[in-house]
């Protein structure tokens, strides 16, 4: 009778708790389990609200969260899934829009999967812009322009480098960055240019290969 007592004195402790999982509008069978394992272990009660929250969350973005796995499967694919879009986000700052179009209709268990290739893809192109931003903004400031600092967010990032390399194309020309992209080993030599634009740009990135010089004997 005591243990009875304190399990029911649990259950009514926890009844706001239970309230929200019997109004969450989950299917029955998942709303079902949620109850059942809220009520043989009320330490499951927090794990049940974040189940509905990240469900609330993902639904948002078009997504069915239908339950049809085993309870396990469907956490796990939940949770996998909220991560990524938390990250497509926080870090990359992709917009809402954008992600329901990839993922709008879909089930849960085939969403992972493209939202995996989703991030793979914002990673290559993030590590492919930080190049180019460090590549401009050396060189601008090796000729003493002011930078800002680097921006938070993909698209952020992709259209300071656009303004970046406009900078660079007035102060080095088309036939300079070409140069640049050469020392990169991003592109073959320009075919036809001349001494003196060959000249004028060495001249403007010689500061730049000059630090480079000292932090290599610094660090040797």
């Amino acid at each position: 009778m005591t243990k009875t007592k304190e399990n029911l004195q649990e259950i009514l402790d926890a009844k706001m708790a239970f309230k929200i999982i019997v109004d969450s509008s989950v299917n029955e069978g998942l709303r079902d389990e949620l109850l059942q394992r809220s009520i043989t272990d009320r330490r499951f009660v927090t794990s049940a609200e974040d189940i509905l929250s990240k469900i609330r969350f993902i639904i948002e973005y078009g997504i069915s969260t239908e339950y049809k796995e085993n309870f396990d499967t469907f956490k796990s694919n939940l949770e996998n899934v909220y991560e990524k879009l938390e990250s497509l986000q926080t870090k990359y700052r992709i917009p809402k829009d954008e992600i329901i179009k990839l993922v709008n209709g879909r089930p849960l268990h085939d969403v992972d999967e493209v939202l995996k290739n989703k991030l793979e893809e914002c990673s290559e192109k993030e590590r492919r812009l930080l190049d180019e931003w460090k590549m401009y903004s050396q060189t601008l400031k090796s000729i003493g322009c002011e930078v800002p600092e680097l921006p938070q967010g993909l698209q952020e990032l992709e259209e300071e480098v656009r303004k970046l390399k406009t900078k660079c194309l007035d102060a080095l020309g088309e036939e300079g960055l070409n140069i640049l992209a050469f020392l990169k080993g991003e592109r073959d030599f320009p075919d036809k240019i001349s001494k003196d634009d060959i000249k004028k740009t060495l001249e403007i990135l010689r500061p730049i290969f000059v630090k480079f010089l000292r932090e290599e004997v610094l660090n040797a």
